[in-house]
This record gives structure tokens, sequence and C-alpha cells, in this order.
């Protein structure tokens, strides 16, 4: 989604950021598929490590909603234009059939 604000906007801040918070996510997220390893009492995870995950699932949602409200700012604000309609309709195929195609697997 990054990339489509990208494209609409030109400018190149925001997928620095949101490539950041990705960042963040992805080492959250290794982070914990190593301590799960390591550890051989599943409880003593979710007690002890509880701040590690609230983090990681809490940059990802972060990420959805800059994305939603950055993807509509930058919509609202070329709907006049032909190109932009032609933007929306192709993102929300491509939303759509990617939806189906998580749902199916």
């Amino acid at each position: 989604m990054a990339l489509r604000v990208y494209r609409l906007s030109k400018r190149v801040w925001y997928p620095l950021f949101c490539g950041a918070l990705c960042f963040v996510q992805l080492a959250g997220g290794f982070a914990m598929f190593i301590i799960t390893i390591k550890s051989r009492v599943m409880p003593e995870i979710g007690a002890k490590y509880l701040w590690l995950l609230s983090t990681t699932l809490g940059t990802a949602a972060l990420v959805d909603i800059c994305n939603t409200v950055a993807l509509c700012y930058w919509l609202h604000r070329a709907r006049t234009d032909a190109v932009a309609r032609g933007y929306i309709a192709f993102v929300v195929i491509d939303e759509t059939v990617n939806g189906v195609l998580i749902h199916r697997t």
C-alpha cells in the first residue's frame, strides 16, 4: 500500500516511514520466533513477552491505518482527475483479488 501512496503523492518519505515500521514488525516477529523456539513453557512466553507481542501487532495496525488514511487523502485530493478514478478501480479490484486468494489458502 505504501507504494500505491507513493505513486499518487510522489513523496519519498512515506514509503521510508512505512518501511521502518515494517522493519520493526519483522524484527518483533523474528524475536518472538526465536523466543518460542528457546522456551519450553508456552504460558511463560505470554506473560513475560506480552510487550513484544503487543508492540509487533500494534505496529502492524499502525501501518494499516497510516496506509488507509494516506490513500484516502491522496485519492480525495486527486478525485477530479480521470487517472484517479482508474486508479481507484485498480485498487478495488486488486484488493478484492488479494483478499479472495488469502481467504482461499
